[in-house]
């Protein structure tokens, strides 16, 4: 190939020569070579010459021409590092170019991670891939140390209760940078897994502020990961309802069923809320709304409580009126004289018109029930009565 980017006619993979080309709009993206030493380069509209290249690749792909590509990789190799969830070419890089960091892998995957992508966590490097294997080639403590943990044996067998499919570098700087406090270090050490969720709760002072420690004991002497993901996300959840409520009370949980009593008191409530709350259609009204309302003859349904209650009652399916009501698309009302019923109107050019008008189980009304609706109608209206096209004809 030249040395010029030039943007390719068709957009897609395909082996060459025993290579692989990624060919996109933007840019073409060629690996040469895959195992025991990956080599890969890319040219792109915005740097139009040939460069060294670190692609995202998915070891684990069935896809074609991937699958077929990566078959010189082992299969037991392939499946391992497939489990990662990012930086699977530095991975591989680094298994080709010593056994160790294969062995640092199984051992300890984060350490192992974070190793071969140590210019994330250290400021100032360089991106090395020889510096990555000597790295890996050290002691567990050390490499901790280096990527900037403190310098204790129990950095290291923290970082191994991280699972694979957490490893970020969000995450883990997460860690870090509670590895480095004290309550942070003391509640490290104790819980029995180090997840993404869990970790947004240590670094979060507003969440961390609920727990206390006999909480955090409590989740670690389950040993349940499943137990701690839930408090986790009970934990965000609360904080969440709080705000949407409005309220501030402080919490200090001392047990998983503290927080779970809360978290389902605070999310009845929230519901509560939401289905008394009025329509957001009728927090300003048309002009002429108030109109339908004289003699009381239409009995307005302006929640979603409203709503459930009126299809429950008349056995019907108002409530998938719900979104539309709220939307101002279409207003909603219970008849009770002559006879039960219930009615969905609409307004165009400030003149409203029944869409729809229905007694028990979606059974027509009387002709009288529909003469009352018309003479309602025509009062707000200003004397005019306008339907559309209304289902009780049907």
């Amino acid at each position: 190939m030249g040395e010029r980017f030039i943007p390719p006619l068709i957009c897609h993979d395909i082996v060459r020569d025993g290579r692989l080309l990624i060919q996109r709009q933007d840019a073409i993206t060629e690996i040469a070579e895959l195992w025991p030493t990956p080599r890969a380069r890319r040219i792109s509209r915005e740097r139009p010459t040939w460069h060294p290249w670190r692609p995202a690749i998915r070891l684990d792909s069935d896809k074609s021409p991937y699958a077929e590509f990566f078959r010189p990789v082992p299969a037991e190799l392939r499946s391992f590092l497939g489990r990662f969830p990012t930086r699977q070419w530095e991975l591989l890089s680094g298994v080709g170019r010593n056994q160790a960091v294969y062995d640092l892998l199984q051992a300890n995957p984060a350490l192992g991670w974070m190793s071969q992508v140590h210019w994330k966590f250290i400021p100032g490097a360089a991106v090395d891939m020889e510096h990555s294997v000597r790295l890996a080639c050290r002691r567990h403590r050390e490499i901790a140390a280096d990527l900037g943990f403190p310098d204790r044996s129990w950095s290291a067998r923290m970082l191994a209760k991280v699972p694979v499919e957490s490893l970020s570098v969000r995450t883990l700087e997460n860690l870090r940078r509670l590895a480095a406090s004290g309550d942070g270090a003391k509640w490290l050490q104790h819980l029995p897994t180090l997840d993404r969720s869990l970790t947004t709760i240590l670094s979060n002072h507003r969440l961390l502020e609920m727990t206390t420690g006999r909480l955090f004991k409590e989740l670690a002497e389950s040993g349940q990961t499943s137990a701690v993901a839930r408090v986790a996300l009970q934990l965000i959840e609360i904080g969440d309802f709080q705000t949407e409520l409005g309220r501030s009370r402080r919490y200090q949980f001392r047990s998983v069923a503290e927080v779970a009593a809360a978290w389902k008191a605070l999310k009845t409530s929230r519901e509560g809320q939401y289905f008394r709350t009025p329509l957001a259609s009728l927090q300003n009204p048309p002009e002429s709304y108030r109109k339908l309302l004289h003699g009381a003859v239409l009995i307005p349904l302006e929640t979603r409580e409203a709503i459930a209650r009126e299809g429950w009652e008349q056995r019907n399916c108002i409530s998938s009126y719900t979104a539309a009501a709220d939307a101002g698309k279409v207003y909603l009302f219970k008849l009770l004289h002559p006879e039960r019923a219930t009615v969905a109107l609409k307004i165009r050019k400030d003149r409203w018109s029944v869409s729809e008008l229905k007694g028990p189980r979606n059974r027509p009304v009387r002709r009288d029930t529909r003469l009352l609706v018309d003479r309602v109608l025509k009062a707000a209206n200003g004397g005019t009565s306008l339907y559309a096209q209304a289902k009780w004809d049907q």
